[in-house]
């Protein structure tokens, strides 16, 4: 009897230091996953959390290095008509090049977007191309309210070293199979990253899927690539 109870007390002993064990292991356990982790520094404990990055707030665009930061000043800044509105931006990694073209030289793709380059100007006419930035658009909002679009926006860099090539200059932008406004403007900058605003004079619906068809051409006679990052639109209701 004796032995009995003493087997007994025994094995109750161990039980309890199991566990007692068992919440510490699992904790452990969690701390290797990853799920949270206290690190000591000096006197001071510290929370980590795992997998987490801090930002500025900022996201920089680049031409594989060469672009300077985006300031990622407000899109499509200026009245709004409407009581209410979306704006949409697309990356442009989306656009797509109307290829093969002979006045192609390179399409080149970075995380940032599509880098089309044209050959050289060494003729009196233009090597020139046609980039289409599609995006999305609205058939009706709840209610029955349809968006309408007036102002589009284009994100890119034109060639390198200030060359101010490749230029665009036309637009045009079509809601499906109908074409809806030409636009023929010309603009290019140094090669820095940034926003051009179109305004297409007035506000058209888009329930088909809105495309926009960039003609670009290079006006110098070395080679120069025309980046595009993104592109959007602002729709009102």
């Amino acid at each position: 009897m004796k032995n009995s109870r003493y087997i007994r007390g025994v094995a109750a002993v161990v039980l309890i230091i199991v566990l007692l064990a068992v919440p510490g292991m699992a904790e452990n356990r969690s701390t290797d996953s990853g799920e949270a982790r206290l690190t000591q520094e000096g006197s001071a404990t510290k929370f980590v959390s795992p997998d987490r990055t801090t930002g500025t707030g900022a996201a920089p665009v680049g031409r594989g290095g060469s672009c300077s930061p985006d300031t990622q000043s407000p899109l499509l800044p200026g009245t709004v008509s409407f009581r209410e509105y979306d704006t949409i931006f697309i990356h442009g990694m989306n656009a797509v090049p109307d290829a093969p073209d002979p006045d192609i030289d390179t399409i080149d793709l970075y995380g940032e977007g599509l880098d089309l380059i044209l050959v050289g100007k060494n003729s009196s006419l233009y090597p020139d191309a046609v980039i289409y930035c599609p995006l999305p658009s609205y058939e009706k909002k709840t209610g029955g309210m349809q968006p309408m679009a007036r102002y589009i926006a284009v994100q890119y860099a034109s060639g390198l070293d200030a060359s101010f090539s490749p230029e665009v200059y036309k637009v045009e932008v079509f809601n499906g199979c109908s074409p809806v406004k030409t636009l023929f403007t010309t603009f290019s900058n140094d090669g820095s990253c940034s926003v051009q605003i179109l305004d297409l004079g007035g506000w058209y619906a888009f329930n088909r899927g809105m495309n926009i068809a960039i003609s670009l051409r290079n006006v110098v006679p070395s080679a120069e690539g025309f980046f595009i990052t993104g592109y959007g639109a602002r729709f009102e209701w």
